[in-house]
Parts: structure tokens; sequence; C-alpha cells
């Protein structure tokens, strides 16, 4: 029953949070459930589901922007074009398509490696005329894009004409056993306790410190005779750590491995996490995108270090057509990371064109593509963990070295800064200097001067603040945000060494900004072995 149970449930949850200050009563009710019981406090309603497809980002459906468009150039009845405005100029949309069908599924994705420009403008060209029948097939789009993910169906024959993009992935799927709950983030404050949540079947954890992380309920691996559901790990509340009742085999509160006290080291690594984003509140936990922690004693593959970001070749697969690298970027505390908000904040490691694998003997690879996985909490570093997997053409059988050229980009930083000004120094029409910093990790910004431009009629201050680069040569700061008004609402300007910025604010009062950049290492990293012989 529980297999079937599980294979019915591969969607993703949508755990409701439309509040974050409940009434009274309802804090004092909120259940600590200490072992794998369903909370009995939580009323369970109905929720969207829908299927899951792995996406480097969160899919979750959203309204599409009023400035934004989505169309179909029909060419022929199976052939045509998808065509995208309205994106934002540092956007770099990502397309999934899929079908589906009583014999089989059917999924594409295109991501875009740079930034769309000023245009706004992306397009992609669909192509089913090769196939032997599409009898059966619903097909399916997502547009994952800065300001939310557009869902739409994809009808055939073709027809010219917009898209209807306030679609809903499958909303016609229902859960063949009880809904899941509505939880609010009042149900699962951030404590000591983690949380069984029986529907989902997996483990909820809001630790102390504010994040929110999401396991499998079973140990990572087994010895050979053992199979997982004979070993489904327990909260124990006298050592405060998961235990495998099989091995043995213990994990503290953020999923790190504690070989102290793990006798038998069946896994001998971290245990494996669930992607999870929070959008207005809801939590959503993508049940088709487990992220595998690295092995904690074994050698690794290749690994290259700069400014706090740690890439590291996992695996790497060589067959006669293609060659595939899976890598794991990890991104240090300092750069304030956070793998559930939305829009996503990533860590998204790129191919270097043209020569991002080649050979001893110079030899380039052309590449293929690749795709991103989930955004996770990394409990080794305290940051942020992301995979990525990355295919080029096959290497020659004589090579006896290959190296792979990543490039790291770090998109959607978040700050909160308060600006303390000399008010009682200065008047309307005043220029002065300044020395603030804005500091973004190893990048850094600086307020270098501040211009009282006017006073409005309301009695507020109109400023022109003046920033400059002030990050190490290896960083460039492609991109920076800054205003008094939420981050995620305009387009995060382009950013070349000095940029003036106009806001408004209060007479006499320090000023909030909220600070949006994205950066590049200007150093690719290097991951070089051997290939199989």
């Amino acid at each position: 029953m529980k297999k079937l149970f599980r294979l019915m449930l591969l969607f993703w949850i949508c755990l409701i949070a439309c509040r974050t200050t409940p009434p009274a009563d309802e804090v004092s009710n909120t259940a600590v459930p200490p072992t794998p019981i369903t909370n009995p406090d939580i009323v369970e309603e109905p929720v969207e589901i829908v299927t899951p497809e792995p996406t480097p980002t969160t899919a979750v459906c959203t309204p599409l922007p009023d400035d934004m468009t989505i169309l179909i150039r029909r060419e022929e009845d199976l052939r045509g074009t998808i065509e995208v405005t309205g994106l934002q100029p540092d956007d770099r949309p990502i397309l999934i398509i899929t079908g589906e069908a009583p014999l089989g599924n059917y999924r594409e994705e295109t991501s875009k490696a740079h930034d769309v420009g000023p245009n706004g403008r992306f397009h992609h060209t669909i192509n089913f005329k090769s196939w032997d029948s599409i009898e059966g097939y619903e097909f399916e789009g997502r547009l994952i894009h800065n300001r939310g993910v557009a869902c739409f169906p994809i009808d055939l024959p073709l027809t010219d004409g917009p898209l209807q993009t306030n679609h809903t992935i499958n909303n016609d799927i229902e859960n063949p056993l009880a809904p899941p709950p509505v939880l609010t983030l009042a149900d699962y404050p951030p404590n000591h306790t983690p949380y069984y949540i029986d529907h989902g079947d997996f483990w909820l954890v809001h630790t102390p410190a504010g994040q929110l992380i999401a396991f499998a309920p079973e140990s990572p691996d087994y010895a050979d005779h053992i199979t997982g559901d004979e070993c489904r790990f327990i909260w124990t509340e006298a050592v405060q750590r998961f235990v495998d009742p099989c091995s043995g085999d213990e994990w503290e509160l953020n999923s790190r491995l504690n070989l102290k006290e793990s006798p038998e080291l069946w896994s001998n690594r971290d245990l494996d996490q669930y992607g999870i984003s929070v959008q207005d509140g809801s939590i959503f936990v993508q049940f088709h995108q487990l992220v595998q922690a690295l092995p904690v004693n074994e050698p690794l593959l290749a690994v290259d270090s700069q400014y706090g970001i740690t890439v590291t070749a996992v695996t790497a697969d060589f067959t006669p057509a293609v060659t595939t690298l899976n890598t794991l970027a990890q991104v240090d505390p300092i750069w304030n990371m956070d793998p559930n908000i939305f829009p996503p904040q990533q860590a998204l490691t790129y191919p270097t064109f043209p020569n991002s694998l080649f050979d001893n003997q110079g030899l380039a690879i052309p590449s293929i593509g690749g795709e991103g996985g989930a955004a996770v909490f990394d409990p080794r570093s305290g940051g942020m963990k992301q995979m990525m997997h990355t295919h080029w053409e096959a290497v020659s059988q004589n090579a006896a070295v290959v190296t792979a050229t990543l490039t790291v980009d770090l998109s959607n930083l978040h700050r909160d800064i308060t600006l303390p000004l000399d008010w009682e120094n200065h008047q309307s029409g005043d220029v002065w200097a300044t020395e603030f910093p804005l500091e973004i990790g190893y990048a850094a910004a600086q307020v270098r001067q501040v211009e009282w431009v006017e006073t409005t009629e309301n009695g507020r201050a109109r400023l022109r603040l003046t920033v400059t680069d002030d990050s190490p040569d290896d960083i460039r700061l492609y991109c920076l945000h800054l205003d008094t008004a939420d981050p995620w609402q305009r387009t995060c300007a382009n950013f070349d060494g000095e940029l003036a910025y106009t806001i408004v604010t209060e007479l006499g009062k320090p000023v909030a900004l909220h600070l949006r950049a994205g950066l590049e290492l200007r150093t690719p990293f290097q991951l070089a072995w051997k290939p199989p012989s």
C-alpha cells in the first residue's frame, strides 16, 4: 500500500501559509509531534495538485505580468514558434514543454545561458512533425522567468495567437487518497523538533535559524540485504538526532551525518533533501527532485574553490554519444543566499564557450547544453548548494585527461540596508560626499555621493545616490537595484562600475533600502580528471 501511495504522490504539494501571525488560540494548539504521526491540529482541506517536472527552479504557476505576452506563430499544423515579449533585460528564461499520454511521457527543456537584453524577447521553435503519432498526448508549457512561472496548454494542430497563460497544470488530477493538509508557517514555527508530514511522506525541519529543510524518510543507502522500508529513520528526542533503526547511524537536525555516533556508516553521507520554495507564504515541496548529498569520507573527482564558492565534480559519465558532468556548487553563508525564497536565488554554473571542455591534446569538445537542479540548504557550509548537469559531445578514446572550464553567476542576491544621513547639516539642493559600504558577500559597492534634489509637496526628500563598484577585480557586479520599494517589482539595473539611483524618503530619518544584485566570477573554475580507460 505504501509503494502505491508513493506512486500516486508524484505531485507538488502546496502547503498554504496564508498568514504569518495566527490568532493566539491557534498558536497554543499547535502540536509538535516528536514521533512520525500526523499533526492532529491541522485541518485538512483540498489544495491544488500539480504533476511534477524536473526544473532548475520552482515551477509554481503564477499570473502573467501585464507587460508580457506569450504567443504561437504557426508555420504548419505541427510546427511553430513560441514567442515571448516583455521579459526583463536580465531575465534568463527557461521553457519546459511536457507531453503526457498513456504510453509514455515527453519532456523538453530549453534555457538561455545569457541575459535576454534590452529587447526583452525570447523565442523557441516547437516541431512534432517527426513523430509517428501524437494521438493521446496532452502538451503543456511552462516559462520560468524573473517574476514567476507562466503555465499554458499547447493545442495541436497549432493556431496563431496568444497562449492561455492562466492555465493550471493538470488541474483535473485528484489525489486518490486523502487530500494533503493545509499548513501555515504558524503551524511549523522554528524550533528544534522536526515534523513528519504523513501525506507527503517526508520530514519537515524549520531550524531555529529559520531554514526550511525537507528530508526523505529513509537513509540514503543501505546494505545489500536490507530494504529501505525496513529502516525508516525516526527523530529521537533523547539525542536530538535522526536515527536509523537498522544501522544505528545518526544524523543531526540539519541533515549532517554524525560520524562519531554512526558505527556502521552504511550511507556514509548526509541526508538527501527535497527542494523547497516559498512563494507568498506558501511552501512548495518538490518531490520529483531529490538532491543527493556527497559522500563524507570518499575522495572527490575534482574540486575548485574561490570567494566562498566551491564547485565539485561529483560524477562524470562517458559514452560513445555524450559526455555528462554532474557538478555541485556550494555557496558560503557570507553570500546570504536563501534557497527557499521566490523568485529563486541560484548559484548557476555555465560552460565557458567555446572551449568549456578540452582534452590533454588541446582538442575542444563541443557543448550540448545543461540544466540545473533545485537549490537547497547546505549543511556542510551553512549556506546553499545546487547540482548542475552539463553535457558535451563524446570525448576521444585517446584522451588521458579532460578539463571542464565553468563560470559561476550569483543572481538575485538580496539585502536590506539602512543608510544613515546627516539631515541636520544639509538642506534641499545640497550635494555631499560620503563613504557608505554596501556589502554583498565578497563583492561590494559604495554610496559615494548624496544629492538632495528637492523636497516634494508632501514633505518628503527626493535624493540621488551615486554608487560605485568596490568589488575585487575578479568579481564583476553586472546588475544592482537600489530602492525603498519591493526589490522584485523592478528590473535589476545594468551596472558597469558606477550608477546613480533616485529615491524618495522621509525627512530626518535613516533610509531603509532594498538592495538586489547579480554578479559573476571573472576567473572560471577548472575541473580536471581522467576518463575511464
